[in-house]
């Protein structure tokens, strides 16, 4: 064995002339190292005591047990794990779609790129537009904005010419596109850059912390950096007081 990983769930992924399989605790080899790549088990998915994971073999990829046994061929460019809802973005043939854990398509491969799902919806690419699928796997925002985010407190960013706004979970436009940049909403604000300077906006669109600052993250149990050009870095709170003045080289972010 040239190289190991740590054991986990009983079984450990081990390298063997540069082709990685697995083995288990006794040391015994149970996928044998066959292929040029292979993922971590999942054993959480219904149905699938054996567990699940991806692998790449031949320059194709697929899916197959803790046993070694194949659950799904390989025949794609690129398969990612599986997620909660048994749902995975794979490509195949230059095209993305979606797989369920029985390997059918259950999204029609005519996508440049399908991501996973986060809080029940994906991004989705075609055409270098972007647009959002949701958990019925229904295309609730079309691919025709430049940047689109996840899904953040109900709201996602999204560019468009050149501008940001916000939509809802329906496609809706609620926040209009008039902003410079903009980040995700995080803790009821978001970040935006509105005629050059920076400030915090509310999920109406209206301006909490008004844009009188050059820099703007986002916030992070209640405090949010903040920077002016020609001063320096400090922190603001969810109303706009300053906790800490601009006038620091360096801040860090707030985690605990």
């Amino acid at each position: 064995v040239e190289r190991a990983d740590e054991f986990k769930n009983g079984v450990s992924r081990v390298w063997i002339m540069a082709r990685c399989g697995y083995i288990n605790t006794t040391g015994n080899i149970i996928v044998p190292c066959i292929y040029d790549a292979i993922g971590e088990f999942n054993f959480s998915i219904d149905g699938f005591p054996n567990g699940i994971t991806w692998a790449k073999r031949g320059g194709k990829e697929g899916y197959i047990d803790v046993n070694g046994n194949i659950l799904i061929p390989f025949k794609y460019s690129y398969a990612a794990p599986f997620g909660p809802n048994g749902i995975a973005p794979v490509k195949r043939e230059g095209y993305a779609g979606y797989i369920d854990i029985y390997g059918n398509e259950i999204v029609p491969f005519f996508y440049s790129q399908t991501n996973f799902f986060y809080k029940g919806f994906a991004r989705i690419k075609d055409n270098n537009k972007y647009g959002l699928l949701n958990s019925y796997m229904e295309e609730v925002i079309p691919c025709t904005y430049d940047e689109i985010g996840n899904m953040k407190e109900d709201l996602v960013r999204a560019e468009r010419d050149g501008l940001y706004g916000f939509l809802n979970g329906d496609g809706d436009s609620v926040i209009p596109f008039r902003y410079e940049n903009a980040e995700d909403f995080c803790e009821g604000l978001a970040a935006v850059r509105f005629d050059t300077k920076c400030g915090y906006i509310d999920k109406n669109g209206h301006f909490i912390i008004p844009n009188i600052y050059d820099e703007a993250h986002s916030f992070n149990n209640g405090k949010a950096i903040v920077w002016k050009d020609g001063e320096g870095y400090g922190v603001v709170n969810s109303i706009g007081y300053e906790l800490v003045p601009c006038q620091y080289k360096k801040v860090k972010d707030f985690y605990n």
